[in-house]
Order: structure tokens, then C-alpha cells, then sequence
């Protein structure tokens, strides 16, 4: 019987033993070991003594001779802490656990070092950060958590993220130039992604590829500039982007999905130049003016709506498809001038351009056009 409790009592001392190496306290924050054999460890704030104003989590923390390195922040570990205002963390760090920052209401700022491939869920519950910006990194984190971002939102990573990466009050976002993908945003048509955007500037990044619905409802978005690499548009990116005044689609492009700008009325629309065809499943709904400097393959259907009033058409431009223009009967200006490489003309092309329908090719179908000139087409 002596026996058998000294082998209990010998079980709970290893036990506590164990647990007493596994977790230690210094200072304001509480570790605990996750890696023995690496001497990693995840922090948290000392409940018995709790961190205020702006903080500095370290990168390694010297506990009885051995010192860890801090990869992770505990689930939880921060929250419903108000009187923390600002979080520096430091390059070590790999994950943060769900709800580390929930209800940390005073938060001024917050910084993803890209060193962290993970951010759980729920993390910033309750949260409303004026300035929260993705550090640059080649690889993507993982993000389970709503960026609650209410003025500027500095992107400079791929943040891949299985619905909106952030609510609708961000007013302003920047992409750097290690972002390569804007992700799908699973919202139905008409759900604003991030309604306050006025301009988006693309231009400098490495962005293949814009998901479905990304700037869905973004109605004062009047600016958006794309990159080169830009090859996808996926549908609806753009629904319901009411104030564009004019958008430009790069010659790097070869797909436009549908309904990309449903409910769009963009005064001025450009396909830039390049001898590779789009193909297009949306309409575009352009206003004022179509620059359309390479081949369109709209498969048939009109490619823009019957508000336009000008074309012009491009070098690079071989083949008008059949039906694209059908019912534009606002549209009283073509410009043939710059179509050196023009070589086709499809069937029903320009039909119900006004009221006039054509019967031989090359016959003017605008009844308002005064001259038509294709001496430098090659239109066969």
C-alpha cells in the first residue's frame, strides 16, 4: 500500500513538474512551451498583471538558463484587453490563435509581419482598427479572421481569405507589389464588399488574377488602375460599381468573366493593345466611348450596350464579330482610321444602328455617320 501511494505521489510531482516547465510568466506576458525540442512557445498576457498602452511582444524570452523562441500568440491570448493601443510583433511569429485580439477596442494600428502564415478565427472581434497593414512576404497567409479596418488598408502579400477580407468601412487600400491574386469574395450580387473605396491603384503590382465579386457594391469607386500581369477578370468583380468613369482593360488580359459590370455606366472603356484576343462574357457598358484596340471574342452577343455613342478601332483589331454591335442606336461615330489590321467584319455586325440594317458589307449601318473611310483596313 506504501508502495502504491508513493508511486501516485511520485506521478503528481513529474505532472507538475511538467506543467511548471511548460508554462512560466515574465514580466506582463505568460508563455507557454510548444516545442520542447526547438524551444518554441506561445504568449499571452499575464492576467495578474496585464499589458497596457503600446506593446512589444519579443522574439525570445531567457527562462532558467534556456531561452525560447515566441512563434505564436495563444488563442485568446490578448482579448478583452482595452487599454492595449498599439501591437508590435516580432518576425519569429508564425500563427495567431483565435480570438488573441478580440475586443482590444483601443487599438490604433495593427502590423501582420510576414513571417505569420496563419490568423485564426474571430481574432479581432469587436475591434476597430483605423490602419492595419499585411507585411511584405512571397508566401500567402492563411487569414480566418474579418479585418476590421476603418480608414487605410495596406496590402503587401497575398492574404488568402475564405470570404470578405475586411467590412465595409475601409475608406482607402493599398496593394504592393507581392500580391499576385485579389481573391474571390462569396457574397451575392449586390452585397457591398468595401462600399467606401474611391480609387484602387493596381498598377505596381504582380496581380493575375481579380475574383469573383472582389469590388462587388463598391458604388464610389470612380478610379481603378490594373497591372500588366492582370489575366483573369472572374465574374462579377465588379457589380455594381455605379460611379466609374472610365476603365481600362490591359492587353495582358484574356478572360473577362460575366456580369462584371452589371449595373455599370462607364463613360469611357478601353481594351488596350495586344495581339492575343480577350474573350469576354460581359457586356460593357460604356456611355460616351469604345477605344477597342485588339480582337474582342464575344462569342456572338453584343459586346456593349446601346448607350454608345463613339468607337474607335484599333491596329491590332482583325475581326469585328458577328452581332457586336447590334442595337446600338445611339452610336453615331466609328473610326476606321487606325484599323490597319482589320480584315473582317461579321454578320449583323452594326444591324439596328438606327434604323438603317445593311445589305452589303462595308455599307454604312450608322444613319448619322457622314463619312466612312476603311482604305486602310484590310477588310476582305
Amino acid at each position: 500500500m506504501r508502495k502504491k501511494l508513493l508511486s501516485i505521489c511520485l506521478l503528481l510531482l513529474i505532472a507538475i513538474s511538467a506543467r511548471a516547465q511548460t508554462e512560466f510568466t515574465v514580466d506582463n506576458f505568460k508563455y507557454t512551451v510548444t516545442d520542447d525540442v526547438n524551444h518554441y512557445v506561445s504568449v499571452s498576457q499575464n492576467s495578474e498583471n496585464a499589458p497596457t498602452g503600446a506593446i512589444t511582444i519579443p522574439s525570445s524570452v531567457t527562462y532558467e538558463t534556456v531561452t525560447y523562441t515566441v512563434t505564436s500568440i495563444a488563442n485568446s491570448g490578448f482579448g478583452d484587453n482595452s487599454a492595449i493601443t498599439g501591437v508590435t510583433l516580432p518576425n519569429t511569429l508564425t500563427s495567431i490563435g483565435d480570438y488573441a485580439f478580440w475586443n482590444c477596442s483601443s487599438l490604433a494600428s495593427f502590423s501582420i509581419p510576414g513571417s505569420v502564415t496563419t490568423i485564426g478565427s474571430q481574432v479581432f472581434d469587436y475591434c476597430s482598427i483605423p490602419t492595419f497593414t499585411f507585411e511584405a512576404s512571397n508566401t500567402a497567409v492563411t487569414c480566418n479572421a474579418e479585418i476590421p479596418c476603418t480608414d487605410h488598408l495596406f496590402l503587401y502579400r497575398d492574404v488568402d481569405r475564405d470570404g470578405a477580407l475586411t467590412d465595409g468601412n475601409v475608406k482607402s487600400l493599398t496593394i504592393g507589389a507581392n500580391v499576385t491574386t485579389i481573391y474571390n469574395v462569396p457574397t451575392e450580387p449586390g452585397e457591398a464588399t468595401v462600399p467606401n473605396l474611391t480609387t484602387i491603384d493596381l498598377s505596381n503590382t504582380k496581380v493575375t488574377s481579380i475574383g469573383q465579386y472582389a469590388f462587388n457594391d463598391c458604388s464610389k469607386l470612380t478610379t481603378i488602375s490594373l497591372p500588366n500581369t492582370l489575366q483573369t477578370i472572374n465574374d462579377g468583380a465588379f457589380f455594381y460599381c455605379s460611379s466609374l468613369a472610365s476603365f481600362s482593360v490591359p492587353g495582358s488580359v484574356t478572360t473577362i468573366g460575366s456580369a462584371v459590370f452589371d449595373f455599370c455606366s462607364i463613360p469611357t472603356f478601353t481594351f488596350e493593345a495586344s495581339n492575343t484576343a480577350v474573350t469576354c462574357n460581359a457586356v460593357i457598358p460604356c456611355t460616351d466611348h469604345l477605344f477597342l484596340y485588339r480582337d474582342v471574342d464575344k462569342e456572338g452577343y453584343q459586346l456593349t450596350t446601346g448607350a454608345i455613342k463613339a468607337l474607335t478601332i484599333g491596329a491590332n483589331v482583325t475581326t469585328i464579330y458577328t452581332n457586336m454591335f447590334n442595337g446600338c442606336t445611339l452610336l453615331s461615330s466609328i473610326n476606321f482610321s487606325e484599323a490597319t489590321g482589320l480584315t473582317s467584319i461579321g454578320d449583323y455586325a452594326f444591324i439596328n444602328c438606327g434604323n438603317y440594317v445593311p445589305t452589303e458589307p462595308g455599307e454604312a449601318t450608322v444613319p448619322n455617320l457622314t463619312t466612312i473611310d476603311l482604305s486602310n483596313t484590310k477588310v476582305t
